[in-house]
């Protein structure tokens, strides 16, 4: 299952994250669960995860793009060209869970808590992120994050222009309502697809 969806800037010195849905338990507390820290912990332990991933994916983004003297121009152009989407800088890596102690008013990430699964991808200045659980299946999260990206750029051009997702948030609630369901990763053919397209196309007509 997917516990999370990210979308955060990958230019500038540290990552600003536009947007996160939250699907799972992303953190734990002590006792291992997150149903005995109180609501405000839990909240303020999630945003910190967040932004944790999207620091390390912020981080790898700008290393991959100066080891291959890439720019973020080069995909903004490539947008305005054609509408073609970018080639994306792709990953995945392992990200211990946070356990939350209340009596500290911290969460601490603890090797021998079960890890979650991250798969991101990023283009231009926009980077989007799947935080999943470790025994998820990673080749169809990579494949249903690209049909996030497709959809989320097709009705909210999120790839050249990252601001419109403040001001976009119905727009990109109903994409990910209709492709990641209640954070269900789904197997999903051509057919399965194109239904996705014109449901969206509708949605989309009386969307802000």
């Amino acid at each position: 299952m997917v516990l999370a969806f990210i979308i955060t800037t990958l230019n500038g010195d540290s990552p600003l994250v536009l947007y996160y849905q939250i699907y799972g338990q992303v953190v734990s507390s002590k006792d291992g669960s997150s149903t005995d820290a109180s609501a405000e912990c839990v909240r303020r332990a999630r945003k910190r995860h967040v932004a944790r991933i999207a620091e390390t994916v912020h981080s790898e983004y700008q290393f991959r793009r100066e080891v291959n003297n890439l720019t973020p121009d080069e995909d903004i152009q490539r947008l305005s060209n054609d509408d073609t989407l970018p080639d994306f800088e792709v990953g995945h890596f392992l990200t211990s869970v946070p356990v939350i102690d209340e009596s500290l008013n911290l969460d601490v990430a603890r090797n021998d808590q079960e890890s979650q699964h991250v798969t991101w991808m990023g283009a231009g200045l926009t980077g989007f992120i799947l935080l999943c659980d470790a025994c998820e299946n990673r080749v169809l999260a990579g494949q249903v994050l690209r049909l996030l990206v497709r959809f989320l750029q097709e009705h909210v051009r999120v790839l050249s222009q990252p601001s419109e997702v403040a001001t976009r948030v119905d727009r990109v609630a109903e994409v990910l309502e209709r492709v990641l369901p209640d954070g269900n990763l789904l197997f999903m053919n051509h057919r399965v697809v194109r239904h996705i397209e014109k449901e969206l196309d509708t949605a989309m007509k009386t969307a802000p």
